[in-house]
């Protein structure tokens, strides 16, 4: 039994992922936290399904160093944040 092409398949380019979007997320991050910072707000970091709440007490390379009343130090890397909440 010989195949026989029905027609030829073209393929379709799907858009490539933004390259940017991590990375724009990662500066907005640090500049939310650093305003976090100036004005001593807390805030509600979402990581992996959980809540954290305290406040920003540094921002460092890849990560943000928190404290709320059951911890003196939280760290949190940047790449578990999905989320920020702040007034």
């Amino acid at each position: 039994m010989t195949l026989k092409p029905i027609g030829t398949a073209t393929a379709i380019p799907l858009p490539a992922a933004p390259v940017g979007i991590a990375a724009t997320f990662e500066t907005e991050l640090v500049s939310v936290l650093q305003q976090a910072i100036v004005g001593r707000k807390g805030m509600v970091f979402h990581v992996q399904g959980s809540e954290i709440n305290g406040v920003v007490k540094e921002v460092r390379s890849g990560a943000v160093l928190v404290s709320n009343h059951e911890n003196a130090r939280i760290l949190i890397r940047f790449d578990r944040i999905a989320a920020v909440e702040g007034n």
